[in-house]
């Protein structure tokens, strides 16, 4: 994840990270270095032991980006685009 922060950081807009199981709390949290990111979507990442704590830094860090993490966050039905922690 730091050499696609260092690399992408003012590039990439979208990126899914799903079934990887090098990717922990840090590597996750670093995806913060990306400020271009519209949308995140985290899944399934074994290693990740906080996967709260990895949601409130990224949404804090990256307040105009939509971060997905099932089964943590659901997409509201109302229309609005608020995800809640569950």
């Amino acid at each position: 994840m730091t050499e696609l922060a260092r690399i992408c950081k003012d590039q990439l807009e979208e990126i899914e990270v799903i079934s990887c199981k090098g990717v922990s709390d840090p590597g996750a949290k670093r995806l913060a270095k990306l400020t271009k990111l519209k949308s995140i979507h985290l899944e399934n990442l074994q290693s990740v032991r906080d996967p709260k704590g990895v949601l409130d830094h990224l949404k804090s860090r990256l307040p105009n980006c939509h971060v997905t993490y099932p089964p943590f966050t659901n997409d509201s039905n109302d229309g609005s685009d608020e995800d809640q922690v569950t």
